[in-house]
């Protein structure tokens, strides 16, 4: 049985903040029965829950009274505040949320815990600093990036055939399969393009906002393009830990894309040797509140992951089986942000 009755009341009666701003109401302390209590403390937290393993982070704590007595049908009431944090905003998506709350717990020398949690919702408010205006650099991706990461994969195909021929000849013939296929398209993509290059003049962008991306290269012989896929895209992560009875198992991601918007471009475009060829593309980002965010805190393990991310691919490819895929990351965040930074720019 309870000793008390414990309830938080807020000052904004609809409980909606933004960041930056305060948040402050009462706690209210109603005893059934003669007590003392240890302490009364206050937590303010925000937790990523829906699919994977849960992530919660305390962002305020504060002991909002020592030690207590009260008689039985005693109310006792305790202002409390703090400012709201800038991220996450309040977030209910495909399968991964955000959500704040409060909690306060009264402490008594025996017995369990008592303690109460409510929810509020944050908006934008404040810009966070990992959004300063001076890191809204532009983004850029190239061909030549992927020789490199090609070349990581090649040697780990190699070492995967190799096993594979000594385990199971038939998987290694597959393997090896495959990586002739890789390095038979690559050769076709180098033998006619030189460079691809990908650029946008920004990787911080608000929702609702018209973004650019500019496709250069320069044909080693004249050819036609099957055409250049631009893809808007927008995936919610998360990260589950298997636990079994020996302890932590396999650290598995989960992700899964909410949002997909393609289109293609200059398709049938003949392009000559030699002579650069430029085009520059242009799209909307979504109204949306799946604003990026992403966070490595957690409760037990730091590689517990969640978060929303946001992508452009372009896919150049030609009509002699050719093609290659770039990926520029941006931000996606409250259009107020954009408007802010231009303003004291």
């Amino acid at each position: 049985m309870s000793q008390c009755e414990v309830s938080i009341e807020f000052a904004q009666p609809n409980r909606r903040y933004r960041g930056g701003e305060t948040i402050s109401g009462s706690v209210h302390v109603v005893a059934k029965q003669a007590l003392t209590y240890d302490s009364i403390t206050l937590t303010g937290f925000w937790r990523c829950h829906g699919y994977g393993l849960p992530v919660t982070k305390e962002f305020h704590g504060a002991r909002i009274d020592a030690v207590g007595h009260l008689v039985a049908d005693e109310r006792r009431s305790f202002p409390f505040s703090f400012v709201a944090p800038s991220e996450p905003v309040t977030y209910h998506g495909s399968d991964l949320n955000f959500d704040h709350y409060v909690r306060v717990e009264v402490d008594f020398p025996k017995g369990k815990i008592q303690e109460c949690t409510e929810q509020y919702k944050l908006g934008p408010g404040v810009m966070p600093m990992r959004l300063g205006w001076g890191r809204n650099g532009p983004g850029r991706v190239d061909s030549d990036m992927g020789s490199k990461q090609g070349l990581a994969f090649n040697l780990v195909m190699l070492f995967v055939c190799a096993t594979s021929f000594l385990i199971a000849p038939i998987f290694g013939y597959f393997f090896s399969g495959i990586l002739v296929l890789t390095w038979v398209h690559r050769l076709l993509f180098r033998s006619q393009l030189r460079t691809v290059v990908i650029t946008t003049p920004s990787t911080v962008m608000g929702a609702g906002e018209d973004y650019t991306v500019t496709v250069s290269c320069t044909p080693r012989m004249s050819l036609s393009l099957k055409g250049i896929r631009v893809k808007l895209r927008c995936v919610e992560e998360s990260t589950n830990i298997e636990v079994s009875g020996d302890g932590v198992g396999g650290i598995t991601g989960i992700s899964q894309e909410i949002y997909g918007n393609h289109n293609m471009f200059s398709q049938g475009v003949v392009i000559k040797a030699g002579q650069g060829f430029t085009t520059e593309i242009s799209g909307t980002i979504p109204q949306t509140e799946a604003y990026s965010f992403a966070t490595a805190y957690g409760d037990v393990w730091e590689e517990k992951v969640c978060g929303v991310s946001w992508e452009i691919q372009v896919s150049i490819s030609t009509r002699l089986f050719a093609a290659w895929t770039g990926r520029i990351p941006i931000q996606v965040v409250p259009p107020e942000f954009i408007e802010r930074s231009s303003g004291e720019g």
